[in-house]
This record gives C-alpha cells, structure tokens and sequence, in this order.
C-alpha cells in the first residue's frame, strides 16, 4: 500500500490535485479493517523515504463487490498480477487493454504506472509487458532489455 500511496501523491500533484483512496476493504474481520486503515494513516502522517505525502487526503475502504467503480480496478489488478506471473490465458489480451491507458512519466510505464518489486532484478518485464525502452533512475535513462538481469531474451526466459 506505501508504495501505492507513493503513486498516487506523485500523479496528484503533477495534476495539482489533492484525491481520496479508495481501496477495497481487506477480508477478514474489522479489526482487520481497522489495522489497515491505521497503518495508512500514519503512512501518510510519517511519509516515506521517498515523499512527503501532501496531496492525498484520505483513505477509505469499501468492499469492492458492493462498489461497480471499485469491479474495473479488480479486473485490471488481476490481470496486471496474471500476466507480470506468466499467466498465458486471457489475462495478457486483458493487460494489452490496459497498457496504453497506464500512467506514463518520462516516456514509460514501469515504476510510475506499473510497478514491479524489486524492479532492479525484475526490469526487463518492463520492457516485454509495457514496451519501455528505458528504465529511469533520476536523471539517467538505462536501456531495455539489460542484458545482465533476468528476462533478457524474452519474458519467459528466466
């Protein structure tokens, strides 16, 4: 979620915005709720090493099924997830849909509109899944495919 709340704060204030989350509300029972919520709320009073959280106003969850605007953002969670994993059925022409709406910033999507952890070891699925040329690590460009990280040759050669 930290690294989510990071997203969001970044892409809110190139909008000058400020913007509520809305996430799903975790299973199990509301202490669990209850332990999620906190945790984002002193996420977003404390920061991170990365930001200072100054754009995103609240967090609220709901239980996804009840809420239709919260059904899309399963479907691309899921086959965002499935096709980063391999999954070959229908998830990759799924993903393929989303990709061209994923949020860019500096002429790609990992990192910003995609983010895979630890993306240093896993890149190059920026470069099969996304078609980024570059990884960015400020302010320098570093080609894709890396040759020296795993899935060099194609997303299924390890």
């Amino acid at each position: 979620m930290r690294l989510f709340l990071e997203r969001a704060d970044n892409h809110l204030r190139g909008l000058g915005h400020r913007g509520v989350v809305v996430a799903d509300r975790p299973g199990g029972r509301q202490r669990d709720d209850d332990r999620f919520l906190a945790t984002c709320i002193d996420t977003l009073r404390e920061g991170t090493r990365f930001v200072q959280f100054e754009r995103v106003a609240l967090v609220i969850t709901t239980p996804s099924h009840l809420h239709r605007l919260m059904q899309p953002a399963d479907v691309v969670t899921g086959c965002a997830t499935s096709s980063v994993s391999g999954e070959g059925g229908a998830a990759p022409q799924i993903f393929g849909s989303v990709v061209p709406i994923s949020r860019r910033e500096l002429g790609r999507i990992g990192g910003v509109g995609l983010k895979i952890q630890p993306d240093h070891r896993y890149v190059n699925l920026y470069h099969w899944l996304l078609g980024d040329d570059y990884l960015v690590r400020y302010p320098v460009g570093h080609p894709l495919p890396d040759q020296t990280h795993p899935y060099a040759r194609s997303p299924e050669d390890f």
